[in-house]
C-alpha cells in the first residue's frame, strides 16, 4: 500500500460549486424530509388511502415485504410567499428494524422521481440469486429512487477522480456549512467485492448532511475486473488521501473522518481503521481519522468471496483483520441485524480482540434484521445505530484506551 499522502490534483471542492442537479434550496428543505420520527415530507398532498393505493399499484410486492403499519396523515404549511407545500407524515410500527422497509419503498416511488443513474443492479448475483434475488431486488430498487431524490435536495458533485482507474471514482454530498465542525463521514458499500457502486448509497447522505456531516460515497475496485486484495483496501486509503488534498478548510484545521462500511465495506473499513501500523507517524491521518462503523461484516474473508478476494494462503491471512488488530481507533461501532448469525458470531470474536486491545467497542444488533435491513437502517435518523454514528465524531483523535484485562 502506498502511504503517502500526496496532494490530490483536485482544487479544493469546497471552493467550488457543488451541485450538479440544481440549488437544492429549491427542492424542500432537508429537514423536512429526513425519516426522523418516522417523518417523509412530500411536495404534494395525499390522504391516507392515496398513498396505500399508489403504493399497491407501484409496487405491491414492495409493499408487502414487511408487515409495517402505515399511518399516514396530510398537513399543509405555507412557507413564504411560494405555494403551499404538502406534508405526508408516515409512521410505521416498528418490530425490530422496522427501517419502514414497506412503507418506504411504496413512498419512494410515490415521489416521481425516477432511480439514480447506476449500474444495472438487474445482472447482480445477488439479484440473481434464487434464495436472495426479490429481497435485493427490491433493496436496489429503493436505493436508486431515495439516492435521485436526495440528490435534487442536496448540493453536490458525482464522479471525483480519487485515482486512474475508472472504478477510482466517488460521489460527494455536501451540507450548507461544511467547514463549520468539518466532520466526514465515508461509507463503503458493499456487494461481495463482486457488484455495487456508489451511484446506488447517495441516500445514506440525506440525514447526515442534515446534522452538518460532509458524506463521501466511493467506488473501489472489484474482484470480477481481476483486482484481489489488497487493491480495494488501497483504492479506501486512496480516498482518505483526496479527502486530505480536497476537503481542506484550512491548513491548520484537521477534519474529523468516520469511516463506515456494510457488509464487504465493514471489512475495508476495518482494515483501515483497526490496524494503523499502515499510518506510520503521520500526524495528519492519526488525527483525522476518529472512528469506524462496521455494519453486518465479515472480519475475516468470508469463504464465498475469498476464491477471488484473497486468492493464496498468504492474502488469505493478511486479509482476515480479526487477526491483525494493532493500535486501533478508539471509537469503534460493530453493527449486525440478528437475523444475521454467522455475521454475529464474527463481531463477537472482533468484540473479544479489540477489548484486549483496550478497546471497548459500541455494539448494536439490529432487531429482526437481515443484511439489507442494515444497509437501509444506518441511513435513518430515529435509529439508535444513526446515533452511535454521529457519536463517532466526538472522540478525541487518540482518545485514553481502556487498559487491556488480563482475564482470559
Amino acid at each position: 500500500m502506498n502511504n503517502a499522502a500526496t496532494t490530490s490534483p483536485t482544487h479544493d471542492v469546497l471552493s467550488r460549486d457543488t451541485g450538479e442537479i440544481g440549488d437544492p434550496s429549491s427542492a424542500v428543505s432537508i429537514d423536512s424530509f429526513g425519516l426522523a420520527q418516522s417523518m417523509i415530507a412530500f411536495r404534494f398532498g395525499a390522504n391516507e388511502m392515496a398513498l396505500r393505493q399508489r403504493a399497491q399499484a407501484e409496487g405491491p410486492e414492495m409493499v408487502s415485504l414487511r408487515d409495517a403499519e402505515v399511518i399516514s396523515t396530510s398537513t399543509r404549511k405555507p412557507e413564504g410567499a411560494q405555494a403551499v407545500n404538502a406534508h405526508a407524515t408516515t409512521r410505521c410500527q416498528r418490530t425490530g428494524p422496522a427501517l419502514a422497509l414497506a412503507a418506504m419503498v411504496g413512498l419512494a416511488a410515490m415521489i416521481g422521481v425516477p432511480a439514480a443513474k447506476a449500474q444495472d443492479a438487474a445482472a447482480y448475483p445477488s439479484v440473481t440469486s434464487a434464495s436472495a434475488g426479490n429481497s435485493y431486488r427490491v433493496f436496489y430498487s429503493l436505493a436508486d429512487r431515495l439516492t435521485a431524490d436526495t440528490r435534487q435536495r442536496v448540493a453536490h458533485r458525482l464522479g471525483l477522480p480519487y485515482g486512474p482507474e475508472p472504478r477510482q471514482r466517488l460521489d460527494l454530498y455536501l451540507p450548507a456549512a461544511p467547514c463549520i465542525d468539518q466532520r466526514v463521514l465515508i461509507y463503503v458499500h458493499g456487494g461481495n467485492f463482486v457488484e455495487g457502486d456508489r451511484e446506488h448509497y447517495g441516500y445514506v447522505a440525506r440525514d447526515y448532511i442534515a446534522n452538518g456531516v460532509t458524506v463521501v460515497v466511493p467506488s473501489y475496485r472489484l474482484t470480477r475486473d481481476g483486482h484481489s486484495y489488497p487493491a480495494q483496501i488501497e483504492d479506501l486509503a486512496q480516498v482518505l488521501t483526496w479527502v486530505r488534498g480536497s476537503l481542506s478548510c484550512g491548513e491548520d484545521k484537521v477534519p474529523q473522518i468516520v469511516i463506515a462500511g456494510h457488509s464487504v465495506g465493514a471489512l475495508m473499513a476495518a482494515s483501515l481503521g483497526l490496524d494503523r501500523r499502515w499510518m506510520g507517524n503521520d500526524p495528519w491521518l492519526r488525527e483525522a481519522l476518529r472512528g469506524v462503523v462496521l455494519i453486518s461484516g465479515h472480519f475475516r474473508p468470508d469463504p464465498a468471496i475469498a476464491q477471488a478476494y484473497a486468492p493464496t494462503p498468504a492474502s488469505m491471512a493478511a486479509a482476515a483483520i480479526a487477526d491483525h488488530v494493532s493500535d486501533p481507533v478508539a471509537r469503534v461501532v460493530i453493527a449486525y441485524g440478528s437475523n444475521e448469525t454467522a455475521r454475529a458470531l464474527s463481531a463477537d470474536e472482533l468484540d473479544k480482540v479489540l477489548r484486549a486491545e483496550g478497546i471497548v467497542p459500541q455494539t448494536y444488533a439490529l432487531p429482526a434484521g437481515n443484511h439489507s435491513d442494515t444497509a437501509l437502517d444506518f441511513s435513518l435518523p430515529d435509529s439508535p445505530l444513526f446515533a452511535l454514528t454521529l457519536a463517532s465524531f466526538d472522540h478525541g483523535a487518540d482518545a485514553p484506551k481502556t487498559p487491556p484485562s488480563n482475564t482470559p
